[in-house]
């Protein structure tokens, strides 16, 4: 419930600085070292709808688990491209601690091969397969990882002030992008550039 969410990680000073759910088998992947940031998108949209219906214990969990999308899009030493991948190292070792900064989980994630390639070159989309832009993860699907990705980071980027502007014009920046008309239950969108696009 939500009063355990705030106490084990909004309210708790030795949660992670990441804004990710690593506890029991959240982070299962990659040998007990990684977790999945599909499942944490669909987590954080969750409690972003309970902040819509008027739960206000919702409102600081929220606040709190926007970092992990956002710095996945905007953070500093890491490449927007790998923010919806199928996996995410969040540790070295099944009992090491949780890295508390992007930086850290980025090459860990990528390799170090990728990680030291500029972020959105001709280098990095040859070396992963991609055309430049393309954040992979069936990115061209409604179903796919960046639309798992696209609710969370609406939420995140409500809140996220600058960094949450940035990270949405950087997520629709994205040179593959799927077609909502038949799938649309990942189509969401900032409610508030929602708002200030309608005004103009």
């Amino acid at each position: 419930n939500l009063a355990w969410y705030n106490t084990t990680y909004t309210d708790n000073p030795q949660a992670n600085g990441l804004g990710a759910i690593v506890h029991r088998a959240a982070a299962s992947y990659r040998k007990n070292t990684a977790i999945a940031p599909w499942q944490d998108d669909f987590f954080t949209s969750a409690v972003g709808h309970l902040v819509d219906l008027g739960f206000k214990d919702a409102q600081p969990l929220l606040k709190w688990k926007a970092k992990f999308p956002l710095g996945r899009m905007v953070g500093e030493g890491t490449c927007w491209l790998a923010a919806a991948n199928y996996s995410i190292s969040v540790r070295d070792s099944p009992t090491a601690p949780i890295y508390n900064t992007i930086a850290e989980s980025y090459p860990k994630t990528v390799g170090p091969e990728v990680a030291a390639l500029p972020c959105g070159s001709e280098q990095m989309a040859a070396a992963t397969n991609r055309k430049p832009g393309d954040m992979g993860g069936y990115a061209g699907t409604p179903l796919g990882f960046p639309s798992n990705l696209q609710p969370a980071l609406a939420y995140a980027a409500d809140i996220g002030d600058d960094a949450g502007r940035k990270a949405w014009e950087r997520f629709m920046s994205r040179s593959v992008k799927p077609d909502y008309g038949r799938a649309p239950q990942f189509a969401i969108v900032p409610r508030s550039i929602a708002a200030e696009d309608g005004a103009r």
